[in-house]
């Protein structure tokens, strides 16, 4: 499978017959792959999943939390105050306030960083797979090419595929072409080789979704060699200072500027007034003395112009404000994205996946005239319980209209659990 791996990204799958794309993944279209195959070819060509920026451990959070220009004017302070002026009890202060502060902010990333971790195990995709001949549902990172996988209405195509067999198969692209229109799809060979993603309808790509129809495919690409993941690997994620990190770093520098300026003065003028003391026989010491005793007084100036509270305050501010998001359901990564969220007036987003699932999910039933509620409290009670609600269906007799569409819902849907106990679905 060497060779295969240096033409996963050149060569057309969709000029090519089936027959000899079968050949060339050494695959059975109808048994698949055996799973010592499966196994040797994850081993060699990785998961099936895009690159993404692993999450930060509990260290590299809590380190996190010094990384602003104020944390470090007062650990200076607290140095300065500890070693050179021998304020024991000034420099204990600030460092309490300093481990106060990365404490709070720690315990609130790291609590969002496990629930996000949380949210992407439960949503993590699954396919239908033929292996040794038997169909199994698998964790779709597990794909390799060559595996025969079977989709219906409803599924996400988990990896680049060629279609073998469809009925009525349809897809929605939009999430790599941008088309919301769905996209029919075939299982001919096309002549051309050079044409765009969209106009490859016997193809099915990693990210997609099956809006209607059902059909057996042939996985050809997986994780960062499918075209989602082409795309994945050009986008560089570069992390920009919020607006208040951005002005508690200028009003870090202004402090630390006016401080260091007014020191200087004040150290100037001290050795200066000294000095001249000294020549007139005021006063009865060296300059030596002066020069040191002047650098503690300017040292001590400097230290207590610092704002000790001003990070705590910060700190304290912004958890508050995760707190009250998260009786909302909103999960916040990093304290510093509160302030932002908030200067918000307008979110413009669109209906292709960018910043949603790509997936519509009922939360709401209106009964004829009248809504009801009942839908969205089973939902919650799953959730919360995380094993499936069985309502009382005599609650729903005395309703007819609800029960008529409850019913229908029923009937043109083909969802199934496949883990009742983590409320995993497909179809």
């Amino acid at each position: 499978m060497k060779i295969l791996l240096n033409e996963l990204n050149a060569t057309p799958w969709h000029t090519r017959e089936l027959k000899e794309i079968a050949e060339k993944f050494q695959t059975d279209t109808s048994a698949g792959l055996s799973e010592e195959e499966a196994q040797s070819r994850l081993e060699e060509f990785g998961l099936n999943e895009l690159e993404e920026k692993k999450g930060r451990s509990p260290f590299k959070i809590f380190i996190s939390q010094f990384n602003d220009f104020m944390i470090w004017i007062l650990i200076a302070a607290a140095l300065i105050s500890g070693v050179i002026i021998r304020e024991i009890t000034d420099a204990v202060v600030i460092l309490v306030i300093l481990i106060i502060n990365s404490i709070l902010g720690f315990v609130q990333e790291y609590r969002a960083e496990k629930a996000l971790q949380a949210l992407k195990e439960l949503a993590a995709p699954t396919a239908l797979a033929v292996r040794n001949n038997t169909e199994k549902q698998i964790n779709a990172k597990l794909l390799v090419p060559g595996d025969i996988i079977r989709l219906s209405a409803g599924d996400l195509v988990p990896a680049d595929c060629r279609v073998i067999t469809g009925t009525n198969l349809q897809s929605n692209e939009s999430i790599l072409t941008g088309e919301s229109l769905p996209v029919e799809k075939t299982t001919e060979v096309l002549k051309r080789g050079n044409v765009s993603i969209g106009d490859r309808i016997n193809m099915l790509f990693s990210g997609t979704t099956i809006v209607k129809g059902r059909c057996i495919a042939l996985v050809v690409s997986t994780g960062k060699y499918s075209e989602i993941g082409k795309i994945a690997s050009l986008v560089q994620e570069k992390e920009e200072q919020t607006p208040l990190q951005k002005e508690l770093k200028t009003v870090g520098l202004r402090i630390g500027i006016i401080c260091l300026i007014v020191s200087v003065v004040v150290f100037a003028a001290g050795i200066l007034k000294g000095f001249l003391a000294i020549s007139q026989g005021i006063l009865n010491t060296t300059r030596a003395d002066v020069i040191s005793e002047m650098l503690l007084v300017s040292v001590a100036l400097a230290v207590a112009s610092i704002p000790e509270g001003l990070p705590a305050i910060v700190t304290i501010s912004l958890a508050l404000g995760v707190q009250k998001m998260a009786k909302n359901n909103a999960i916040v990564r990093r304290l510093s994205a509160v302030e932002a969220l908030g200067s918000v007036s307008v979110i413009c987003t669109d209906k292709t996946g960018t910043l949603t699932q790509n997936k519509m999910i009922v939360r709401k039933i209106y009964n004829g005239l009248e809504e009801n509620l009942r839908y969205e409290e089973l939902l919650k009670k799953q959730l919360e319980n995380k094993t499936p609600y069985h309502a009382n269906t005599e609650d729903f007799n005395q309703e007819i209209a609800f029960k008529f569409l409850l019913e229908n819902a029923v009937l043109c849907n083909d969802a199934y659990y496949i883990d009742k106990t983590n409320l995993k679905m497909a179809g």
